[in-house]
């Protein structure tokens, strides 16, 4: 379910008519946009520091950072229990409009991409209408390499040939690791990679997930992230 994100507590589209989509950054507000931050915690899972990676400089992404100081996060055992222990990890908002300002669609954490490059849409697939999403199970090192990239599942009329090359191109992206007392460590993620049509949405990317939870197209899953936001608990309209 959606929140309203007034004053709460991208997918990077190619030009072309037909077009793969990776799960970035964002697209025009009348989509759904991501922001992604850095955010520093302490032993305690308080915020010490959010800092917005990419494409969220603008006004309302400095909105949410300010907002984000206020939240508090649980981490994992790999995070020690030292007072001086620290956790690094990358938060990443879904957020699209709504009639009372922005409206949350998810809140994850775990690495975040430094570089993401377009899988090749097979153009026999192009003429026969094929679109559809392929999620990738992504292993990625504590050098932010990916080790390995696995389909976890399918969704709409996706080829084998597709699949194949969302698992292709995800092999020459580059990620951010997580960091525990500074160093860095690796992360499991599911990422959704979407085909579209001419005339087609990211809408018609939505993606099931663990439990049969329907996920948007922009909505990255970490499987194993250092650290998990325990608020907000609600947001506030004011």
């Amino acid at each position: 379910m959606k929140n309203s994100l007034l004053g709460f507590a991208g997918v990077l589209a190619l030009g072309a008519a037909t077009q793969a989509v990776v799960a970035t950054e964002r697209d025009a507000w009348s989509e759904q946009q991501v922001h992604t931050y850095a955010v520093q915690l302490d032993a305690d899972g308080r915020v010490q520091e959010v800092v917005p990676v990419g494409a969220g400089g603008d006004a309302l992404g400095a909105e949410f950072a300010d907002r984000i100081k206020t939240w508090l996060f649980t981490t994992d055992s790999r995070s020690g229990n030292g007072q001086d222990s620290s956790v690094r990890t990358y938060l990443r908002l879904v957020v699209s409009p709504g009639a009372n300002g922005p409206e949350l669609v998810s809140a994850t954490t775990g690495p975040a991409p430094q570089r993401l490059t377009q899988p090749e849409y097979p153009v026999r697939e192009q003429r026969e209408g094929r679109q559809g999403a392929v999620v990738l199970r992504l292993n990625i090192g504590a050098d932010g390499h990916v080790r390995s990239s696995e389909v976890d599942s399918v969704h709409g009329n996706v080829s084998r040939r597709m699949a194949a090359a969302a698992r292709s191109a995800a092999t020459e992206w580059r990620f951010s690791p997580e960091l525990v007392d500074a160093r860095p460590v690796e992360g499991t993620v599911l990422w959704p990679v979407c085909f579209l049509g001419a005339g087609s949405t990211a809408t018609h990317c939505a993606w099931s997930g663990p439990e049969a939870r329907l996920y948007s197209s922009k909505t990255v899953l970490p499987l194993d992230p250092v650290a998990r936001p325990v608020t907000p608990l609600a947001f506030d309209a004011r």
